[in-house]
Formats: structure tokens, sequence, C-alpha cells
């Protein structure tokens, strides 16, 4: 019988890329004739309330907190009630779907990375302060790829070493769990031992999907890999960078947070993906995170080594 949470979290996914996809087939179009814009809106408003029935079952099923539900619940009425008395031309809409649909301001997503982190305990995500579907989706994506408390809860189906003696094997207890999938199978079985790593935990959602978080390496380094043919796809975020000269050599680097490199609780993060070959992922991913700083990289970064 399937895992119950597991299927929440693969119904997550799945509606993820859907509402992305929805969210780019909702842009105002070019037209502006007054029956072309009539069906525009129509569509619209079919695409606003599926994304946001959606976004409101989701926070039902992974969290099951009724704080929560009432934030969602309340943007996504006041979105829809926004969108029913918006002008019928083409500026208005125009507006009303980068303010209310597209939009992601830098202090929001700095919120998010500083909250949504894993092993410090629970954390509450700033669902509340989200004001777009944009915002919405990133805050409940991040707060359920982030979360170690969560996908613990799915049922392990492999499990290596425990808490290490670093003379002998440098990984931490690493578990498995989730679908079988003989690609993170053998990326799991794989891992080096002289590797440093904390706890990890590896969460395959499908054959094709997999979460995986690392204590120790950036605080608590992160990774989505997804498998699409003969490609996988690499995303990562380092929720804390200690060492700012070894980040700059992570593979795939997007961007860096850097205001207040070293102090702590202090936001002070890194992003990034890259894709490669499904036959190099386990050597790529190896490397990535190697590249990733840890605690004992503040001490080189202070000493200029």
């Amino acid at each position: 019988m399937p895992d119950e949470l597991l299927t929440k979290l693969k119904h997550f996914f799945v509606v993820d890329y859907k509402i992305k996809k929805e969210i780019y087939d909702m842009a105002p179009p070019q037209y502006t004739d007054i029956n072309s814009l009539v069906k525009y809106t129509n569509e619209f408003f079919k695409s606003l309330k599926y994304i946001t029935t959606e976004l409101e079952h989701i926070t039902l099923d992974l969290f099951n907190k009724p704080e929560y539900y009432k934030a969602v619940k309340s943007l996504s009425n006041k979105i829809k009630m926004k969108f029913i008395t918006c002008k019928l031309d083409i500026d208005s809409l125009s507006k009303f779907y980068k303010e209310n649909i597209t939009n992601m301001t830098k202090p929001f997503i700095d919120q998010v990375q500083e909250n949504c982190i894993g092993y410090t305990g629970y954390r509450f995500p700033p669902v509340s302060e989200a004001t777009t579907i944009n915002e919405l989706l990133h805050v409940l994506h991040a707060a359920i790829v982030n979360n170690d408390l969560l996908l613990r809860k799915i049922p392990e189906i492999a499990h290596r070493g425990s808490l290490p003696d670093i003379m002998v094997d440098k990984n931490g207890p690493i578990s498995l769990r989730g679908e079988q999938s003989q690609i993170f199978i053998d990326l799991f079985n794989n891992i080096p031992t002289d590797l440093f790593i904390g706890i990890t935990d590896m969460v395959c959602i499908s054959e094709d999907q997999m979460i995986m978080m690392i204590r120790d390496r950036g605080h608590a380094l992160t990774i989505e890999v997804n498998i699409e043919g003969n490609k996988a796809r690499i995303e990562y975020f380092i929720p804390n960078i200690t060492n700012m000269e070894m980040v700059k050599q992570v593979p795939g680097l997007i961007s860096i947070n850097d205001n207040k490199v070293g102090i702590p609780h202090a936001l002070n993060c890194a992003t990034g993906a890259l894709e490669v070959d499904v036959n190099n992922l386990n050597n790529t991913l190896y490397d990535l995170i190697s590249k990733v700083p840890t605690d004992m990289d503040i001490i080189r970064e202070q000493n200029g080594r």
C-alpha cells in the first residue's frame, strides 16, 4: 500500500509543475478586441480557480495548520475578488497579472530563505506574507523541500552508518526513503565514505525525482534532482555561507546573498542549478557537495586560508 504522505508529496510536485505552466499560459494576450478579451478573462478565471483550489488542498494535506490554510484561503479570495472587479482592458489586465500572479519581491524571498532551513527545528514559513500566487507557490515549495521533520515521516527503504567517528568514516547516518529508484539507490550506495557530511536524508518522490538534505554542508544543503530522459537537472540551496571563496567555486552558482557573511542567524545564502548527463550524475553531485563549505571553513576564511 503506498505511503499516504509520499502520495501527497507526489501530488504536490505534479501540481507545482502544472501551476507554473498555468501561470505562464495566463500571461495577457497582445490582442485588444472585446470578444477576445472576454474569452481570455473566462479562461484566466478558470485557471485562477484551479490554482487556488490546489494550493488550499496542498496546505491542508502537507501542513495541517489552520493558520496556514486561513492565510492561503484569504489570499485566494482576495486575488479572485480583485480579478472580478478588474477593468476589461489590456493595461488593467496586464497590471493585475503582474501584481497578483507573477511578482515576487526580494524581501519576501529573503524571508523564505531565512525561515525555510532544514535541521533547525520547525520555523514558521512566511505563508501569511505572500501577496501573489507566485510567492505562495514559492513559500510552500521551500517549506516542503527544506523540512526534514516532514520528509522523515516517509518510511526508510535503506540506511547507512551512524554518527561518524571522523577518524574512520566521515559520513553521518544516511537514509533513503520513498520510491524505489535504481538511479537514486545507486547514488545512495556510492556516496564516498571520505565525503564529509553530517546527517543526510534522501527522499525519492518518484523514479525520476529526489530531494536530498545534508547537514553540516552550508548548515543544511538542500538538493533537488529531476531526471528527464538522459539528463539530470540539479537545483540546490545553501542556507548558510561559511566561506565565500569556496561558495564561488560551487558549480552552477546562480545567486548569492552575502550581506552578513559569517554572522550567526543572519541571512546569508546561495542558490544554483546545473544540468548533466545522467551517467555523470553521481560524480557531479559528490563534487558539488564537497565544494559547499562546512562550519570549519569559517576559521579558514578568517585566517585567510
